[in-house]
């Protein structure tokens, strides 16, 4: 977004702010030829980031993967070092784990806002791939434009820029399990003006019955197993919004205001390792958000603000008072209410504030300066009307809970060695503080915690211009606990008011080359090895019940990661990556050294995936189609810490191989059609599981209808 005339610094400038503006002004530029994947249904990450930034960055363009009837869950489980655990189909509880690290540990932003102040949910499965233009995967170390605390990652998604004039798109989506999937979405934009509006909207729905494998008691009282539909696994959500704006104007490059609505509803079939079903526990979220945005861009100068509010509104009922059996039949009566236990009606409402302030500042030729300020303010409040009806037992859901974080930081970027070598170092200051409330070692505690602290970071890239490249990157991080680790979510997860913030000091090398080619074929390879040295890790630690989030004092990791993909005139291609990642307990004191040298719980160590696709030659209608083959492997892993308990009877998540296959037919002419595909996921009907115990999906079928215009 700085102006053309500032040479090959743009590029570094540009990208610098693409959070706040996601068009092609804001992006590296790109080869006016089609990736090979867009014709094909099958999405690939662009190389151009990883050769024009220093950043550990995959930029992923989702146009293509909008025609398909994988969420966006699926497409980022897609890429190097990323790996999405859930907990069943549609509307399912989701964790990215990128690189050892998951959960909280991983910021997900939209258009530059983090996700739980925009209104669409907390997770990457609340949001509709319809709404998001493309979405960048940062590795270990986050550029400070982002304004996040993270100790792992960011996920970095893009909507739509406004154009000149009316576009939209529309999709309808059906699929096994009673799945009906809707989205829409319509943008105006008057040239001379600038004004733009658009309107989007979304409908989901599931059953969630396809067939698990559990063990029932026949008429002499063994156990044996059996086949049965899934119950109480139902999901709807329902959300939408409205955008209105102003672009090219002497007082702003870009100002508009967002207003997002979202709400949702399922059931909880059974616990958290599938071994009791449940048949009422239910659990509900509506939540609101607003997002106002301006942008300034006037070399030397360039500057950009956001403010956001959101709203959200949690419910958890488990009041049943009859026993349910794998057969969603009644088969007795309770003694007291409650399938998880105690019997619960609870409520939590939360407030959130979001503002950000970035400013950047070209030196001269081939230097800037970059610096942001971040400050989020959070207040939670619930009331639990089991607990509020027993005068002996205090409510802790009833106490305000207030946090707020910040964060600043400060970067300088530099070129040199006739523009061969890209060099930035940053500075990020972090600020703490909360009032704080629950049980801690079975007693009600209240308490106020308030600190601040310090990091760094640098990374340099290397191109002689030609297709290799290298890069590193290092950054001591610190990432502060969300509202939901420490207050809990108001479903599962437990508060922790003694968690403490973690740190990391995580390393990428990176070698690779984009866009060799050679009598029609191209071919893009890349390795990275990664470190991670975190103290005061934050884990998601649980019983066959509930969760908890908690602090494991040291952590140690190593990894390599790599990918490769080979495409011939854009009519057939193969690609493969695949990464080992083992993060350990390193902790030489507390609760956690007797089992120090073991790996951390739940998370895998060794994935890898591999894709082929073929299309057919363009035609002068429009007209064309193709199919892709894709697999993908998971090592086994296990759920407890590796030491503790005899073998014989470890948790464990068994390896597992899928194949999924698909097929397309496109009518495009004149960069306006409608698209068909076809998809088998599962293709062999495998048991599959991202969680012990908990069995996903097996062999299902979608068909999905999307046009743009």
């Amino acid at each position: 977004m700085l102006l053309s005339g500032w040479s090959i610094l743009l590029t570094l400038s540009a990208s610098a702010w693409a959070e706040d503006e996601p068009s092609s002004d804001t992006e590296p530029a790109r080869d006016s030829a089609p990736a090979a994947d867009e014709d094909v249904v099958v999405v690939t990450a662009q190389r151009k980031s990883a050769t024009l930034s220093t950043e550990a960055v995959e930029r992923v363009e989702l146009e293509a993967a909008q025609a398909r009837s994988a969420d966006l869950g699926q497409v980022l489980g897609e890429q190097e070092g990323v790996i999405v655990q859930r907990s069943g189909g549609l509307g399912a509880s989701q964790r990215i784990n990128l690189d050892g690290f998951t959960g909280d540990q991983i910021r997900v932003l939209l258009d530059g806002v983090p996700l739980e102040y925009t209104g669409l949910g907390t997770t990457l499965a609340d949001v509709p791939m319809d709404l998001v233009q493309a979405m960048e995967v940062h590795h270990g170390v986050v550029p400070i434009r982002l304004g996040a605390d993270a100790l792992g990652g960011a996920i970095a998604l893009e909507t739509q820029a406004p154009e000149a004039g009316l576009h939209g798109s529309a999709s309808l989506q059906l699929g096994s399990w009673g799945t009906r999937r809707a989205a829409a979405r319509a943008a105006w934009m008057h040239g001379p003006s600038g004004l733009y509006v658009e309107g989007a909207a979304f409908y989901d729905q599931a059953d969630n019955d396809w067939p698990v494998d559990v063990e029932i008691a026949d008429l002499s009282g063994q156990t044996v197993p059996v086949s049965l539909p899934r119950i109480n696994g139902q999901y709807q959500g329902v959300g939408g919004r409205v955008v209105v704006g102003v672009a090219d104007r002497p007082w702003a490059d870009r100002a508009e205001l967002r207003v997002l609505a979202s709400e949702l509803e399922k059931g909880l079939p059974h616990n958290l390792v599938m071994t009791i079903p449940y048949g009422e526990v239910q659990t509900a979220r509506s939540a609101r958000g607003a997002t106002a945005r301006w942008t300034l861009n006037r070399a030397p100068f360039t500057a950009s603000a956001l403010a956001a509010w959101s709203w959200r509104e949690t419910w958890f009922s488990d009041q049943s008072d009859v026993v349910y059996d794998w057969y969603g039949e009644v088969v007795r009566d309770r003694p007291s209410p409650g399938e998880l236990g105690d019997a619960a009606e609870r409520f939590t409402w939360q407030h959130a504030g979001y503002a950000r302030l970035n400013a950047g500042l070209v030196l001269g030729p081939r230097s800037s300066l970059e610096a942001s300020a971040t400050l989020q303010l959070t207040r939670r409040l619930g009331d639990d009307l089991y607990l509020g009806n027993d005068p002996d037992t205090r409510d802790p859901f009833e106490t305000e809970q207030l946090q707020r974080r910040s964060v600043v930081g400060l970067s300088w970027s530099g070129f040199f060695l006739q523009d061969r070598l890209q060099l930035e170092f940053f500075g990020k200051g972090y600020g703490y503080a909360a009032e704080l409330a629950g049980v801690v070692d079975y007693f009600y505690d209240e308490r106020s915690v308030s600190l601040r602290r310090w990091g760094a970071g640098g990374s340099a890239l290397w191109s002689a211009g030609g297709p290799l490249y290298a890069k590193a990157s290092v950054e001591h991080a610190l990432r502060l606990p969300t509202p939901d680790e420490v207050f809990g979510d108001g479903v599962l997860v437990q508060s922790n008011i003694a968690l403490q913030p973690e740190r990391s000091l995580n390393t990428n090398l990176e070698l690779g080359a984009s866009g060799l080619g050679w009598g029609g074929h191209s071919v893009d390879v890349s390795v990275r090895g990664v470190t991670r040295n975190a103290d005061q890790l934050v884990v998601l630690m649980s019983n066959n019940i509930t969760q908890q989030w908690q602090n494991v004092y040291e952590a140690r990791g190593r990894g390599l990661q790599g990918s490769v993909a080979w495409g011939y005139s854009e009519r057939v291609g193969l690609s493969a990556q695949g990464g080992w990642m083992a993060l350990r307990n390193a902790s030489e004191s507390g609760s956690f050294s007797r089992y120090a040298g073991d790996l951390i719980p739940n998370r895998p160590t060794l994935d890898t995936s591999a894709r082929a696709w073929v299309a057919s030659p363009e035609r002068p209608s429009g007209l064309g189609f193709g199919a892709d083959l894709s697999t993908r492997y998971i090592h086994s892993f296990t759920r407890s810490w590796e030491s503790a308990g005899a073998a014989e009877t470890k948790q464990v998540i068994p390896s597992q191989q899928v194949w999924n296959a698909g097929t397309w037919v496109r009518l495009q002419p004149h960069e306006r059609g409608v698209t068909l595909s076809l998809e088998v996921w599962n293709l062999l009907d495998a048991p599959t599981f991202d969680l012990y115990g908990v069995q996903r999906p097996g062999r299902t079928f979608n068909a999905k209808l999307s046009t743009r215009w």
